[in-house]
């Protein structure tokens, strides 16, 4: 059960941070709908959000040697933090990601000068 919550947990920080940069495109490129950013956004993107899905197989593999090697940890960790930590994995490696990765600002830029 603890594998789901954590996978849960991530894929939650992760979207957080997803629809902020969809917020704040949305915000800077007025002109375009809604749905035109969604869907650039996933198209462009792709590529910083399998970053994440790799970053989260390590993050279970990691918790699954600490749980087969029975593998001593601190009492917040395992009481809590193993549930806060994939929250700001998720979160935390998906705006990395997205820092070094981003393309989908220069396609949504292309698209408002065409409308132009």
């Amino acid at each position: 059960m603890d594998y789901l919550l954590t996978i849960v947990l991530f894929i939650l920080g992760v979207c957080f941070h997803v629809m902020q940069k969809i917020m704040i495109l949305k915000a800077s490129f007025p002109q375009l709908k809604f749905g035109d950013i969604w869907s650039t956004f996933f198209k462009q993107e792709w590529d910083s959000l399998v970053v994440s899905g790799l970053v989260l197989g390590v993050s279970e593999v990691a918790l699954f040697i600490a749980v087969n090697n029975k593998v001593t940890l601190p009492n917040w960790l395992d009481e809590w933090g193993m549930y806060l930590i994939p929250l700001v994995l998720g979160y935390s490696g998906q705006r990395i990601a997205y820092k070094y990765l981003q393309t989908a600002e220069a396609v949504l830029e292309k698209k408002v000068e065409n409308l132009k």
